[in-house]
């Protein structure tokens, strides 16, 4: 990450043929304000598919570097690139675009540019469906101030990954897990039976067997999916991305 950021800002500085000494932002604070207002505003036109609105957050040359497309030049093919695929088909298929707030990074940069950094994630509605957690991606982008506000001229969008839930394992006794074990029945669910073995609770519905992690206060979750199981003692209440799907009753 540090040589990519190098890279970024030499292109910036020679871009613009000035020397790694021009000055900096007179108010830092007021630039990332600034630049994060106009970072919203792109990523608000990108939810909605708005291509007039996401238009003229990039420069006139801009780049924008995927790793898996490649390198797109220019406003119009970049936006382009944005309304042919993330909003290809939005009768289909929604996207929505998150950022994970703890990891964003912003840096001003001498000669009118800025630095924002961080990672994003990507929920999908597919056919009028909730939203679904798809993937995350790290992005950089390289901010110009110009005669028309902040706008982006350099794009980086990489490691693209899917988005899989960062659980924290709490201990949990072993008397504790045993006490949970048993079958579990109530509508809409068929039967859920729950065992414990090798110290890890198991559960299984049908052909569905999902080893849970104890994430404290009688709550588990799975490692490769957004599933959640609430045990209260008596009754579970499972919740897939948030929602809930199904509450069953211990026998």
């Amino acid at each position: 990450m540090p040589g990519l950021l190098r890279l970024m800002i030499a292109a910036a500085l020679s871009a613009t043929g000035m020397p790694g000494s021009a000055d900096t932002p007179g108010n830092p604070a007021s630039v990332k304000t600034q630049v994060e207002a106009a970072d919203a505003a792109f990523w608000d036109a990108f939810n909605r598919c708005d291509a007039a609105a996401m238009a003229p957050e990039f420069t006139d040359d801009v780049e924008f570097y995927h790793d898996r497309t490649g390198l797109t030049l220019g406003r119009p093919a970049v936006v382009k690139s944005m309304i042919d695929g993330p909003c290809g088909d939005p009768s289909h298929i929604r996207l929505r675009r998150e950022a994970v707030p703890e990891s964003a990074r912003f840096a001003p940069l001498a000669g009118g540019f800025a630095l924002l950094s961080g990672e994003h994630r990507f929920l999908v509605s597919r056919d009028g469906g909730d939203f679904r957690h798809e993937g995350m991606a790290s992005y950089v982008e390289l901010w110009r101030q110009t005669a028309v506000g902040w706008q982006m001229r350099r794009v980086v969008s990489y490691d693209h990954r899917a988005d899989l839930p960062d659980l924290r394992a709490v201990d949990m006794p072993a008397r504790k897990l045993a006490e949970l074990t048993g079958t579990y029945t109530g509508d809409p669910s068929g039967p859920l039976t729950v065992t414990l073995a090798g110290g890890h609770l198991t559960v299984a519905s049908g052909k569905a067997r999902f080893e849970l992690v104890p994430l404290g206060n009688g709550v588990f979750g799975v490692a490769d999916r957004w599933v959640t199981f609430a045990f209260d003692g008596r009754s579970v209440v499972v919740r897939d991305e948030g929602k809930i799907v199904a509450t069953v009753h211990k026998n």
